[in-house]
């Protein structure tokens, strides 16, 4: 379980920075936060569900 929640917080960091670069850096840094955080909360949801 501990790997699958490192992979999704790289994964949601990096789509989250990829989305957040056309805004400036700071926008980026804060879009790889925000998205890691999500992709780890969504995986939890879904992990609790089994």
């Amino acid at each position: 379980m501990l790997v699958l929640l490192v992979f999704a917080a790289l994964i949601g960091g990096a789509v989250g920075f990829a989305l957040g670069l056309l805004q400036g850096w700071l926008a980026a840094l804060l879009a790889a936060q925000a998205g890691a955080a999500c992709a780890v909360g969504l995986v939890i949801l879904l992990g609790m569900r089994r």
